[in-house]
This record gives C-alpha cells, sequence and structure tokens, in this order.
C-alpha cells in the first residue's frame, strides 16, 4: 500500500473478467490524476470499484457497472440486473452506480426498426412504448428499492457511447480531492432477522423477498444453507439455478470460491 502522506487513498479496481479489461485499464491510467492507482481484481461483483479511505487506508468502496443498452434491457428481463445490485452490498459500501454505455434512444429505434419489418409498424410502436415503459419503472425501481431496503444508494445514469472510463476517472478524481465525511449504514440491521434476511439476499437469485420466504420456510439461514436442492425449490419463486447458488455459496471452498465467477455477470 503506497504512503500517500496522510492524504485520500484511491484506487480504481477493473474485475478481470470484463472483456476490455486491458483496454480499460490503459484508459483509466491516462485519465486519472496522479496518486490514484489502477488495479485488475478477481471476480468484484460490478466491472469497476472505486476504494478510497483516509490515511492510506482504503475503508469505502463506491461500485460502477457497465451496461450497453441492449445488456441493461436483458437484464432486466432475466431480473439479473437486481441480483447483481444485491452482490454489490456490504456495510462498506457508499454508492452503487449502472452506467449505461450509450444512448437507449438509439436502442429503442433499433428495436422498432427490427420490429417493423416482422409486425408492422403500428405494432412496432405498441411494443416499443411498452419497452420504454418498463425500463423507465426498472430504473424508478433500483432507486426507490435502494432507500425502501436500506441499501446503499444505486444510481441509473446514461453516458455516451465509449465515456464509462471518463465517468470512472471522474468519481475517483472527486473522492481524491474530498472524500464523503460520512460512511452510510448500508443495510438495516435492527434486529437478527435483519441479518438473517441479508445474508441470504446477497445469494445470486434470491433477493430480499425470497430470502424471507426461505426463512419462513425452514426456520434459520443454516437450515436454508443445509438443506437439499429439491426441498429448496419447493419454496416459491426458488428455481433449480437458484437452489444450485444457495448450495454453492454454503459449500465451496473459499480458496475455489475465489476463483469462480458467481452467476448473472456479464462476460
Amino acid at each position: 500500500m503506497p504512503d500517500q502522506g496522510g492524504k485520500p487513498y484511491v484506487a480504481v479496481l477493473v474485475d478481470s473478467r470484463e472483456e476490455s479489461v486491458g483496454k480499460w485499464k490503459t484508459k483509466l491510467e491516462s485519465l486519472l490524476p496522479r496518486g490514484v492507482e489502477v488495479k485488475v481484481a478477481l471476480n468484484l461483483p460490478a466491472d469497476f470499484a472505486i476504494v478510497y479511505g483516509e490515511g492510506g487506508e482504503p475503508s469505502r468502496v463506491v461500485f460502477v457497472e457497465r451496461k450497453t443498452p441492449n445488456d441493461l434491457w436483458s437484464s432486466i428481463l432475466d431480473r439479473r440486473l437486481w441480483s447483481q445490485l444485491d452482490a454489490m452490498c456490504a456495510p462498506n459500501v457508499v454508492a452503487r452506480f449502472v452506467v449505461v454505455d450509450g444512448p437507449l434512444s438509439g436502442f429503442f429505434r433499433m428495436m422498432f426498426s427490427r420490429y417493423r419489418k416482422a409486425i408492422g409498424a403500428k405494432a412496432a410502436r405498441e411494443k416499443v412504448k411498452r419497452m420504454r415503459k418498463a425500463v423507465l419503472g426498472a430504473v424508478a425501481s433500483v432507486m426507490l428499492d435502494s432507500v425502501r431496503r436500506d441499501r446503499p444508494p444505486a444510481f441509473v445514469v446514461e453516458v455516451p457511447r465509449g465515456s464509462v472510463p471518463e465517468f470512472v476517472s471522474l468519481l475517483a478524481g472527486r473522492l481524491a480531492e474530498k472524500p464523503p465525511p460520512t460512511v452510510p449504514v448500508a443495510v438495516k440491521t435492527e434486529t437478527w432477522a435483519d441479518v438473517q434476511e441479508w445474508m441470504l439476499a446477497c445469494v445470486p437469485g434470491v433477493g430480499i423477498k425470497r430470502a424471507r420466504e426461505l426463512l419462513k420456510a425452514f426456520g434459520s439461514v443454516l437450515n436454508v444453507l443445509t438443506a437439499p436442492p429439491e426441498k429448496l425449490t419447493k419454496v416459491k419463486g426458488v428455481g433449480p439455478a437458484t437452489a444450485e447458488n444457495i448450495r454453492k455459496a454454503a459449500n465451496m471452498p473459499y480458496a475455489e470460491a475465489k476463483k469462480t465467477a458467481r452467476p448473472g455477470r456479464m462476460p
């Protein structure tokens, strides 16, 4: 860890599974102010993480997940967006960003053109209108859920295509200049039930609603983690894939888990 001479320590981590990891690292290094490191990290819950803290010690995190407009739409359809955001929750997380890399308006025009050829202009117009409404609803849900569930703030922002490194470097630069004075509490833990729900909700595919259903059905976190998959799938909303995720989270050796990509991550 470099000596920052009492100044805030800031580093940008790039997920090793990001397809263009080398390109992003090089671009960030050219944009970031002197003293801000860029590192490649294994199995981040997002494409980028900005870690920072006082006195040369990183103690807080801002996550940034990059999505093309098509990626965003796909992750809304299969609910992966919410699982990914759940995986970014921890007590030291200050904020979570989903950055749309490119204009959604262009994506909707492309989809209209595609649908018009298949089903005609009128039907295509209605279909794209419903898509717009679904995207806006998902964005509102993401940002409101972080308030309702006492999670780190979540933001969905659109940037010009190819400018995600600039966005990340601006965030890191601001944090290097003047970090926020306080660390928000990421998880409400008024009772042990809140802790239990959060522990299970972080498993990909579970989330807070299914965590509560699992706890109601099995009585404790331990019982959920040791239950056979065929019993887990009897709980409403828990399919074979989610049951397998629970089994892996409970049983996979830590050394192996550090090298294993979790479900729901884009390559």
